[in-house]
């Protein structure tokens, strides 16, 4: 199958070192489609457990952390029937 957007955001960040992203704002307000189309692919990615995350990393923190956001962010995307709620990871 073809990878991942999570492996293709992996290997960007690969490429530029993750200094360049430390250094930028984190993200903040209107969703771009990139973002929203990565998101769908790691939410697809977390929920099979495919991902290479520490057990027990939640949903939330993990896209987070790969859209370089406040948390809260994921919090409001995803509110009502989108909520995404504490789902933790299990390899």
């Amino acid at each position: 199958p073809p990878p991942a957007l999570s492996m293709l955001l992996e290997d960007a960040l690969d490429a530029c070192g993750d200094a360049w992203l430390l250094a930028q704002a984190p993200r903040k307000g209107k969703w771009t489609p990139e973002e929203e189309e990565l998101t769908a692919a790691l939410i697809a990615d977390f929920g099979k457990g495919i991902l290479q995350l520490h057990e027990g990393t939640t949903l939330r923190s993990h896209l987070a952390a790969a859209l370089h956001c406040d948390p809260m962010r994921i919090t409001k995307k995803f509110a009502g029937r989108l909520a995404i709620g504490k789902q933790v990871f299990h390899a």
